[in-house]
């Protein structure tokens, strides 16, 4: 069970990172192990079919391969969608029909060996 913090961050934990537990958005996504400094959480924004988009961004310095690995554990089987970009993966809960969509975006930067990160979820009515 997850819930936000007291100051009403939209970010949860299961276990305290400190002692190894992974942190989870309030919607429901692992996230990488990431300086607090490196993690940026977006206001709400609507979206035009009346529902909500939600977003977190992260740059944890770390490599593609890494984040990917550690991705792949924490994320439910068969979520990575095929990609033709090397420096590029997808992870999603739902498809387009869906009343919630939910998204891993990983991206390496051009030159660089370092990953962002950006977990979504998408909700209409």
């Amino acid at each position: 069970m997850f819930s936000a913090s007291a100051s009403g961050s939209p970010l949860a934990t299961a276990a305290s990172p400190a002692a190894g537990g992974t942190q989870y958005t309030s919607f429901g996504l692992p996230m990488y192990p990431t300086p607090k400094q490196n993690i940026r959480v977006l206001p709400p924004e609507p979206n035009g079919d009346g529902g909500t988009s939600e977003s977190v961004q992260m740059d944890p310095h770390a490599s593609l391969a890494t984040v990917l690995a550690w991705y792949k554990a924490h994320m439910p089987a068969g979520t990575l969608q095929p990609s033709m970009v090397p420096t590029h993966a997808t992870f999603q809960i739902g498809s387009g029909t869906d009343k919630v969509i939910q998204m891993v975006v990983l991206d390496q930067r051009k030159g660089h060996v370092q990953t962002d990160i950006l977990l979504m979820r998408r909700t209409s009515k």
